[in-house]
Parts: C-alpha cells; structure tokens; sequence
C-alpha cells in the first residue's frame, strides 16, 4: 500500500516494542524517516539499524522516558 509518505518524518514514542515497534515497521516500509523514542536504548538502536537495512528509510533512536 502506498500511503504517500516516502521522504516524510515521523515521531513515534514507545518505539522499542509492542504497537509503537509495529507503526515504526510499517512507516519505514512506507519510506517515512523515523524518530524512536523509547526508554529500551539498546533496543531503540538495534531497531533502527534493522529499519535502516531495508534502505527505504532512515532512523534515528533516542532514549528518554515521556
């Protein structure tokens, strides 16, 4: 499905497992550029390296608990 969101940003909190990890997934197929935000930081980062794999996206991890 294309949504129309390639080269978009996204802020996604709660990135590092559960719904926020699957939204994250999802917007990264659709080659949207991503902000997780999470408390997990080695987790954070382990998927954005997965994400970034795929080359449709970037990704950037940040620790912080909202």
């Amino acid at each position: 499905m294309d949504l129309g969101l390639k080269g978009r940003q996204a802020l996604i909190t709660g990135a590092a497992k559960g719904i926020g990890k699957a939204i994250a997934e999802r917007l990264a197929a659709e080659g949207c550029n991503l902000i997780l935000v999470g408390r997990g930081k080695d987790t954070l980062n382990a998927l954005a390296r997965d994400l970034e794999k795929t080359g449709a996206c970037k990704a950037m991890a940040v620790e912080a608990d909202l």
